[in-house]
């Protein structure tokens, strides 16, 4: 009989796991939590660093300076997911999430600290993008480790579920930081936000960058990984070749599906304020609002997709999305450069949030699914980073240079859409995984 206490008045087996598991996840989410409020903040900053670094170029030149900036970091994730990978393969899930805490604790107060281009010239942009270098690294482990905790905690008939709340707490540390700007950038004059006020949510790190160690200090590993550690200690550990004869089919559905995710989630969540304040002529203070918001109704509705995920499958929720972001993409956007103020923008924001949220909902459980568990740290980080660097990071940069080669406001839009078709051909060529076991 399955019972919480045994005779003696102890907890179960199973309930001792259960807690612990819970438990786990929050100490995962806060860490996770942390690393993208830091990594995300530069992006809504994105036009106060082109003033202050790159102000030496032309206006247009210098915010695509300050976008390829942020590009950078993304440059080493895949490094990051291959060294940090690697690491939590043999040493484990929790040494990992504590050394990618304190890199991007790290880093991004140094960040808040550096002079800008009229104090130190060249120095300034220089020091910014070893920096932001840093924080890919850092990054490039950080998201694996935090999904595979939620994943490999999660019971066999939850882990949609459970795997969304990785997204969720991403998405609380962007909407955290979309607000900590939006607050800043409404409550100080434009001068004292360019010259200081920007500096602030960077300072927040040599706060809470500790607390996160210490909180993942105090976790324990997955019985996922204990199980693999307990194979290797007694020689039972086998490598059957069924399991890795798939290894490159299964990259490149990871790639593929990666690239497309992270394309549409950075133009939809770091482009949207930039393009509504340059193309749409909405102010600065009032797009980061509509961003905090549409970051809202991405939080509700991610858990929600994540869960039906878990009953009709990964890949009828994962096909929705490309085919929402095929057919309604450049509707959207039109509908608000024909002239849209703050509630035309709030609605298309909301509107690509909970379509979004079919990607944020089953794709953290899927790409924990598709890779056995001796390979699941280093090839799924590694494969994952890579393509974000490669799709995702520079989608602000390459959407802003699609409008200055074009001269179109739209063409953004030709981007998602081939993506998002791109995206409908890998999810109907790849095989489900929500019904079997980890």
């Amino acid at each position: 009989m399955d019972q919480a206490m045994n005779l003696q008045g102890e907890a179960s087996p199973r309930s001792s796991t259960a807690s612990m598991g819970y438990k786990a996840m929050l100490a995962s989410g806060i860490g996770h939590f942390l690393e993208w409020f830091e990594f995300a903040t530069y992006s809504y900053l994105a036009v106060v660093f082109s003033k202050n670094f790159f102000h030496f170029a032309s206006d247009s030149t210098s915010l695509l300076l300050s976008f390829a900036t942020f590009g950078v970091g993304f440059v080493a994730r895949p490094l990051g997911g291959i060294v940090l990978g690697q690491l939590g393969n043999r040493l484990g899930r929790r040494s990992l999430l504590v050394s990618t805490m304190w890199m991007m604790a790290l880093s991004t107060f140094a960040i808040g600290c550096l002079p800008t281009y009229d104090s130190i010239g060249l120095w300034a942009p220089i020091f910014l993008v070893t920096l932001r270098l840093i924080q890919g690294f850092s990054l490039g482990g950080e998201w694996g480790a935090a999904a595979m905790y939620m994943v490999e905690w999660a019971p066999d008939s939850k882990r949609g579920f459970f795997g969304s709340l990785n997204q969720v707490s991403g998405a609380l540390g962007l909407l955290f930081g979309s607000i900590t700007v939006a607050m800043l950038s409404s409550t100080l004059n434009q001068e004292a936000f360019n010259n200081w006020g920007w500096r602030v949510p960077f300072f927040f790190a040599a706060v809470i960058g500790p607390i996160a160690v210490v909180i993942r200090r105090r976790i324990g590993e997955t019985p996922a990984f204990e199980k693999l550690k307990a194979e290797r200690t007694s020689g039972q550990m086998r490598t059957p070749v069924a399991r890795h004869s798939n290894k490159l089919k299964n990259s490149i559905v990871t790639f593929s599906l990666a690239s497309t995710w992270s394309l549409i989630f950075y133009i939809v969540m770091s482009f949207m304020p930039v393009f509504l304040q340059k193309h749409v002529k909405i102010p600065s203070s009032e797009t980061f609002w509509i961003n905090s918001l549409g970051l809202v109704a991405l939080i509700a509705a991610t858990p929600i997709m994540g869960a039906i995920s878990d009953r009709v499958g990964r890949r009828p929720v994962l096909l929705a999305g490309c085919g929402v972001f095929a057919v309604l993409t450049y509707f959207l956007f039109s509908f608000l450069l024909a002239g849209g103020g703050f509630a035309e923008a709030l609605i298309v924001e909301v509107a690509l949030a909970l379509m979004l949220s079919l990607f944020c909902g089953p794709g953290t459980a899927t790409m924990i699914e598709i890779f056995p568990t001796e390979l699941r740290s280093g090839w799924m980080s590694s494969i994952y980073s890579l393509s974000t660097a490669m799709a995702g990071g520079f989608a602000p940069f390459i959407a802003t240079w699609l409008v200055g080669v074009t001269g179109l406001s739209i063409a953004p839009t030709f981007l998602v859409i081939g993506f998002a078709i791109s995206g409908v051909v890998t999810v109907l060529s790849m095989r489900e995984t929500a019904f079997n076991k980890l």
